[in-house]
């Protein structure tokens, strides 16, 4: 029997945490691992987990109330568990929780780390830069199994990090039911609707240089182009005052809600990222007849088509892939495109054998290769 005590030392509740439940729920159901989860107070998470067969995740410290706080927090939990169960850790990125890590291995724990993206601190604007990745990749080489979602992310691991092996991949996936047919693209209107969907976050989002662009531009996409923002969190207030001041006609913000409702009124989902794992919003927009326009860093390179991908900064090719989606029938192509290649690497299959792997990893030694079979 493998069992696994999972932390999650975030408050937080999106795509990444959401891709853990679901393939958590897999090894359960497949392997009947045994999985016990610790975290921050979070009630969207503590449903998930509940809806997923899971169990409620146990409240045992506040998120990151200071770093010497949660390293005596973690300490001290670790200490109460048995010793012979693995821990995985889910800090989101590798620089958001280095003395957690380092408790584990003071407390000579086996230790995995699910890590959606693998990025540099500089390239995700922390602070510390340089030195700060410097100690954090001293902290995390005694990991001993590492889980991310994509070959980009793994590389990262490997090259940037120069973490040891094994670095598995298992790719963010999403289940929908069976009334949810694919649905074709909508919208014929001479205004492109965009629709920016998921967590209103400036700076990995994106959304303070959009803002800037919107209002920079306006005169060449006002009456062209509509721009939908549905979501929430802290960027939500200069959201709104852009709206305020472009005009309700042209920039409209709205709770977050069902995405495929969202995709039956827009034409267009846009993923100005400075740096994302996968986002789910994206394999959402897919399925429910949304092409994408994206960075090159919003993580969905893999099944969007390059002219509707542009790099971060690049204000002109943004422009010109979102223009030209005004033909309903260029939409249809790169929709198309998209769905393709989404069929071909994110299959059910894929997804089971890829949680199989995770688990063989885990497990004992004395169970490891019966669990791979």
């Amino acid at each position: 029997m493998v069992q696994l005590i999972v932390l999650l030392p975030t408050r937080v509740f999106g795509g990444h945490e959401r891709m853990l439940v679901q393939w958590l729920r897999q090894a359960v159901a497949r392997h009947r691992v045994q999985v016990r989860i610790y975290g921050a107070s979070n009630e969207e998470l503590a449903r998930e987990c509940e809806s997923a067969g899971l169990g409620r995740p146990v409240v045992s410290h506040p998120s990151r109330a200071s770093s010497l706080r949660d390293f005596y927090l973690t300490w001290r939990l670790l200490g109460e568990l048995p010793r012979d169960v693995p821990v995985l850790f889910a800090p989101g990125a590798l620089q958001l929780a280095p003395l957690q890590w380092l408790a584990a291995f003071l407390r000579r724990r086996r230790v995995a780390g699910y890590v959606p993206m693998a990025y540099s601190s500089e390239r995700m604007r922390f602070r510390g830069g340089l030195l700060r990745d410097w100690i954090v990749a001293r902290v995390i080489r005694r990991v001993d199994v590492w889980i991310t979602i994509s070959a980009q992310q793994r590389d990262l691991l490997l090259e940037h990090w120069q973490v040891q092996p094994p670095v598995l991949v298992v790719p963010n996936r999403l289940s929908f039911r069976d009334e949810d047919a694919l649905r074709a693209p909508t919208g014929t209107g001479a205004v492109l609707r965009v629709l920016f969907a998921g967590r209103f976050d400036a700076n990995q989002k994106g959304l303070d240089w959009l803002c800037d662009r919107l209002r920079a531009r306006r005169d060449q996409w006002s009456g062209r182009m509509r721009f939908t923002f549905k979501g929430q969190g802290s960027f939500q207030a200069a959201l709104e005052r852009l709206s305020e001041e472009l005009g309700r006609q042209n920039v409209e913000v709205l709770p977050w809600g069902d995405v495929g409702r969202a995709a039956a009124e827009a034409d267009v989902l846009l993923l100005p990222s400075r740096y994302e794992g996968l986002p789910l919003v994206a394999l959402e927009a897919t399925h429910f007849g949304m092409p994408i326009v994206g960075t090159n860093d919003a993580g969905v390179s893999d099944f969007v088509r390059p002219s509707c991908r542009f790099e971060f900064g690049d204000e002109q090719a943004m422009w010109t892939a979102l223009q030209s989606l005004r033909d309903p029938a260029e939409r249809a192509a790169a929709l198309a495109y998209s769905r393709e290649r989404l069929e071909q690497s994110l299959t059910a299959s894929t997804f089971r054998l890829a949680v199989d792997r995770v688990v063989a990893a885990l497990a004992p030694a004395r169970t490891a290769l019966e669990v791979a079979r």
